[in-house]
């Protein structure tokens, strides 16, 4: 695993441009994390994807990242800011790229920037963007919705 991954918010508004480092947790760690979240989502009434789609790993963590809405804030809080412990912002990235700290809080000013943040914490320690599943995910329902239903045989004759 990459020792850290330099992001850069490409978002419009105040925090765009910034740099944020996330340095990943150990597999150890990273491994007890999954276990957590997997309580909190089973805990959550997760509902699985239809089981043609299990093999597909996006499907199911995109069911995961939904289940993880419908947990509570209680349970879920320790998990997301676990997440966030991983973040750092590197403040003068021209003149000193390998300098960073881990207070953000103050740095970030808009919440939509903390959503994307999680999803590059995600991403660095899977390889996985949830924002690329939940639109593979949306793909895969419409084609599926839509496949039969606006076929020109399916249409009623006028």
């Amino acid at each position: 695993m990459l020792d850290h991954v330099d992001v850069v918010v490409p978002y419009e508004g105040e925090d765009k441009g910034k740099v944020f480092r996330i340095k990943p947790m150990s597999a150890w760690k990273a491994e007890k994390w999954a276990w957590r979240a997997m309580g909190v989502l089973a805990r959550s009434g997760m509902d699985l994807p239809p089981v043609e789609l299990m093999g597909n790993f996006v499907v199911v963590a995109a069911f995961g990242l939904e289940a993880l809405f419908k947990a509570s804030f209680e349970e879920a809080e320790p998990l997301l800011d676990e997440m966030m412990s991983c973040v750092y912002i590197v403040p003068d990235p021209s003149n000193f790229p390998n300098v960073d700290r881990a207070d953000i809080e103050h740095d970030i000013k808009v919440p939509s920037t903390i959503l994307w943040l999680r999803d590059q914490v995600l991403e660095a320690h899977t390889g996985f963007s949830v924002a690329a599943a939940l639109s593979n995910l949306r793909a895969l329902a419409t084609a599926a919705s839509g496949s039969s239903a606006n076929t020109p045989m399916s249409q009623p004759d006028t």
